[in-house]
């Protein structure tokens, strides 16, 4: 019987003043749920609510209202502190996308839009650098819309990275928020990572068109990347559990003075 891999487990990371039902709501409404069928997508919470929903933008609140997706919420907070840009509860966010690393089962990547994109980034190079040792390695991680983290213990984190697993970076050609040089610039400090840049004027989850134009392409050319990968480990798996079993069944029935070995890998 062929062996059957289990879907992509991918933790998803909401951007400032939202949280994990709304961007849950994002994703279900730019078509990742249909388009990438092998990937069972989670959301996290942020870590603190936003304390002035005053300033939540007046069109988000309108698309999702906090009657019914609940209270909008942070990863962290920029303040300035003697001139130097701090994010206050940038360890707890760290943590809390730590612990979902830690737990079984296991996470395979991350996606993280806006500030869940920087926070995103963040755990990889942290990882990266071994600071979070007992998390779970990932496999790819997908941010969008996003930049360096300005956190100065977060700096250094981004720089003189060797090796990275696949990181897919996205952005709008005219993000009113964020600059689409800033989201390529977040994706260079990971070697080897891939960089599209989609259409339009928005800050929002890359839409995923069905038919497929080029940017689209490009990602679903990144997962279809991923899962290859992830079949040949399969295989590889099964071919060395098979190698046992018959390695353990053809020495059960050798003659005592008949010694019988495999090489396996």
């Amino acid at each position: 019987m062929p062996h059957q891999s289990s879907p992509l487990r991918i933790l998803c990371l909401h951007s400032f003043q939202t949280n994990g039902a709304i961007l849950k709501a994002q994703l279900r409404f730019a078509n990742y749920e249909t388009m990438i069928p092998d990937a069972e997508f989670e959301f996290a919470d942020g870590v603190s609510e936003c304390a002035d929903e005053a300033k939540v933008d007046a069109m988000l609140k309108s698309y999702f209202p906090r009657s019914k997706f609940g209270p909008y919420r942070e990863w962290w907070n920029a303040q300035k502190v003697q001139g130097t840009v701090v994010y206050e509860n940038f360890d707890e966010a760290v943590e809390s996308v730590a612990r979902r690393l830690r737990a079984e089962p296991p996470i395979d990547g991350l996606l993280g839009f806006s500030q869940g994109g920087s926070l995103a980034a963040t755990v990889l190079a942290m990882q990266l650098k071994g600071k979070l040792p007992d998390t779970k390695p990932l496999r790819f991680v997908w941010v969008q819309g996003c930049f360096r983290p300005r956190h100065p213990p977060a700096v250094p984190d981004f720089q003189n990275l060797d090796s990275a697993p696949p990181v897919l970076a996205t952005a709008y050609e005219d993000d009113p928020l964020v600059p689409p040089s800033l989201t390529r610039d977040l994706a260079s400090c990971f070697p080897g990572a891939t960089f599209v840049e989609l259409e339009g004027r928005a800050h929002k989850v890359a839409k995923l068109v069905d038919g497929g134009d080029p940017a689209t392409r490009q990602i679903l050319d990144f997962f279809a990347a991923l899962s290859r990968t992830r079949e040949s480990r399969v295989g590889l798996a099964v071919a060395f559990e098979e190698a046992q079993k018959l390695e353990g069944s053809l020495a059960t029935v050798a003659s005592p003075a008949t010694s019988i070995r495999f090489s396996t890998f």
